[in-house]
């Protein structure tokens, strides 16, 4: 019988230790997780880099639940709505960390459409709807965007839109390379990236009132200027660089072809 109790006992000990461990492994992940939120980035319609906020999905989501149910701003959510919204907001949130280990550049569109999937995924069709009226809404008042120029390809074919995001991963990935930055990028990178970009953004804009026609070449060479005005020569001659490199792998290729 003493035999069969210290059996049991021991069962009972590996278990725990088990459940304890099970535990342990659980509250390791969401920590690295709620270390992962705070480190990520998210790229603006506008290329400011910005750092990704939870609780702007979540207003993001109970705003389209109180639009869609008619719920006054003033009027508390009921509990099955709230943990209703939490869970969607949840979701998004994995789906970003997941989207963010991947080596995905998340930007704000990208956010949001990953919204619209999350609510349609739990059966909040009608919830998703409202959220889709009111970001094609808010499209339309953003009539002054950058992202209504045009910018002619190299191939010279072809017009493509103006993207502010892409203008901003360009210099990050830029300084990031020269100054060999492994793991998230710093403050001051982020901060010297934001102004940059405001600085590109806004030349192209005037260039194009000008009746100037924007080019791949024409932007990159604003960002070379930009650099070159910052102060962050080193990073200036490694883009130059770099853009030789690309300009005599794409004749390769031309004249492989």
């Amino acid at each position: 019988m003493e035999s069969q109790s210290s059996t049991e006992n021991s069962t009972v000990a590996e278990k725990q230790n088990g459940n304890h461990g099970t535990i342990e492994k659980t509250i390791e992940i969401a920590l690295q997780s709620h270390k992962l939120v705070d480190q990520l980035t998210v790229v603006k319609r506008n290329g400011m880099l910005v750092p990704f906020r939870r609780d702007r999905i979540l207003n993001a989501i109970e705003a389209a639940w109180r639009a869609h149910k008619a719920i006054p701003i003033t009027t508390p959510l009921s509990q099955e709505d709230y943990s209703a919204v939490q869970g969607v907001c949840a979701a998004v949130v994995e789906e970003v960390q997941i989207q963010a280990l991947k080596g995905a550049c998340l930007t704000v569109e990208g956010i949001q459409d990953i919204v619209e999937v999350k609510l349609m995924e739990a059966g909040h069709y009608e919830v998703a709807r409202s959220y889709i009226i009111y970001r094609d809404e808010q499209k339309e008042i953003r009539e002054d965007s950058p992202r209504n120029l045009k910018v002619l390809r190299r191939d010279g074919k072809k017009f493509v839109r103006f993207n502010p995001m892409k203008i901003a991963s360009a210099i990050e990935r830029a300084i990031r390379a020269s100054r060999k930055i492994e793991g998230s990028s710093p403050a001051e990178v982020i901060d010297a990236v934001n102004v940059l970009t405001n600085k590109v953004v806004a030349r192209a804009k005037e260039l194009n009132h000008q009746g100037v026609t924007l080019g791949v070449e024409l932007l990159q060479d604003e960002i070379e200027k930009q650099l070159m005005a910052e102060g962050l020569y080193q990073e200036a001659k490694d883009f130059i660089l770099y853009r030789a490199e690309r300009a005599a792998f794409r004749s390769t290729r031309v004249e492989e072809d």
